[in-house]
């Protein structure tokens, strides 16, 4: 019997008169047919259908196999002690349809259809509803305290919705959503480990449900506001271009982000303190807005793209401790903002051979910093280099303009070269103040380096002067 299914029936007692009872021609069957209860099993064929309450009669039912019933029907299976059910044909599972059958642990259906409203509510054994193409409703699942899986697809979830599957379910730690417009408005269940989305979606704010979160892959989301903000077990994050204000603060084990968007922008604070994000994956051209603090504290140990499109502002990367390479050698101007690379201790080399400027407090206390490639740079202003103990040389192929302090606690900078051939690079009075240039035990040890043709105007130019026993012409090997 292969287009039959089973209803299993146990506990029959005295009373059972016949082991199975076959329904074998179309039509619909009506408790009122059978005289006995107690059966074993009942085998109904595709065309056959079974009416509401018909089963409310039989109080030890145990599995249904193999239906192709396409509508399960308010009640059906209300309170029966089934612990599994296949349905090969349902399209439709109306509202407490198996309600308060407390040892459901297995359900299998179609591949499409809809879950209506309470229709597992109280199944406290079920354990996992996984179907892709299956639309649920607000509380389908209330009371299922051990479901830790779901995954199914929705247009809308209203707030119920995840209260709902949240107030009782204690042990939910898996949600797969596969349709673009879902609005978790309220909370995320409070076990929840790992999330995936593969349409854009629309969580809460509600950040204290999502505390056990351990991955969370929603490539086609924006992650909002706040998102996954202290969610201190989050280890993986897989998502689109945009990272709104700190929307994974302090979340110190994760340790990947892959972007999947071309078009790229990072809010504010968005990875404070992400101590151990040590990697960030994105397309190869890509154009990248960065915001305040996005990334202070993180711990990522290299950031090296080769594009040329990066807008980044104030403090962008400060206070990465475990950073030691920057490399963005197409890069033209990283934006205005000051103290992008502030106090990254550990920061050894930087390549930004294509950057026109050089913004303020840009490498302020990057004590380890020693290999920096600036060829095409420009302008650099006030304090950008201050208190890099490390760095012993400068080579300048294009500067025009060094502004005040650049210099200032740069204690082994002996040697610094400004190549530009057509031009003298303008300096403030203070440009070396800090630094060996300036200091009369150190003096006599730095050589500034400038073109031939233009080392007697050096150093008779505009502050200059005071240094003009150091100026020698620059030659190459």
């Amino acid at each position: 019997m292969a287009e039959a299914f089973l209803l299993g029936i146990g506990g029959g007692g005295p009373s059972t008169v016949l082991s199975a009872v076959t329904l074998s021609s179309n039509g619909t069957y009506y408790p009122s047919q059978f005289s006995v209860d107690g059966f074993n099993e009942v085998t109904v064929n595709v065309t056959g259908s079974v009416e509401d309450g018909d089963l409310y009669l039989y109080h030890a039912l145990q599995y249904v196999e193999n239906s192709k019933i396409a509508t399960i029907k308010p009640g059906m299976f209300y309170a029966q002690p089934l612990t599994k059910a296949s349905f090969l044909s349902a399209n439709m599972i109306l509202s407490d349809a198996f309600k308060n059958c407390i040892l459901l642990s297995e359900i299998n259906i179609s591949s499409t259809g809809s879950v209506l409203s309470c229709a597992f509510e109280n199944c406290m054994t079920l354990k996992s509803f996984v179907y892709p193409n299956v639309q649920c409703a607000d509380n389908a699942f209330s009371g299922c305290c051990c479901l830790y899986e779901l995954s199914f697809s929705t247009q809308t979830l209203s707030t119920a919705y995840i209260y709902n599957v949240n107030y009782n379910n204690t042990l939910l730690s898996k949600v797969y959503l596969h349709k673009a417009g879902v609005s978790m408005a309220n909370q995320l269940p409070y076990f929840l480990s790992e999330l995936v989305t593969l349409e854009n979606i629309t969580l809460s704010s509600a950040t204290m449900y999502k505390i056990l979160l351990n991955k969370v892959s929603m490539p086609n989301t924006y992650v909002n506001m706040s998102e996954f903000t202290n969610c201190y077990l989050l280890e993986e994050a897989q998502v689109s271009g945009t990272i709104d204000a700190s929307g994974f603060y302090v979340c110190q084990l994760l340790s990947s982000v892959t972007i999947f968007s071309s078009n790229i922008t990072i809010g504010i604070a968005a990875f404070v303190n992400c101590f151990n994000l040590s990697s960030i994956s994105m397309p190869s051209l890509v154009s990248i807005k960065m915001s305040q603090n996005a990334f202070v504290g993180a711990g990522i140990s290299e950031f090296s793209l080769s594009i040329s499109s990066i807008t980044m502002s104030t403090g962008t990367f400060s206070n990465c401790n475990q950073l030691s390479l920057v490399s963005l050698p197409a890069t033209t101007n990283l934006g205005t903002g000051t103290g992008i690379f502030y106090n990254c201790y550990n920061l050894e080399t930087v390549n930004l051979q294509s950057l026109s400027s050089v913004y303020g407090s840009l490498f302020l206390a990057c004590y380890k910093l020693q290999n920096v490639y600036l060829s095409n740079c420009i302008s650099i202003s006030n304090n950008a280099f201050m208190s890099c103990k490390r760095l012993s040389q400068l080579m300048l192929n294009n500067c025009t303009s060094l502004y005040a302090s650049v210099f200032s606690g740069c204690v082994r900078l002996y040697e610094l070269y400004l190549l530009n051939p057509s031009q003298v690079c303008t300096i403030q009075i203070n440009t070396f103040n800090g630094s060996p240039f300036a200091w009369s035990i150190t003096k006599s040890r730095t050589k500034i380096y400038v073109p031939s043709a233009l080392v007697d105007t050096y150093k008779t130019y505009t502050n200059w002067v005071n240094y003009s026993d150091i100026i020698e012409a620059y030659s190459e090997v």
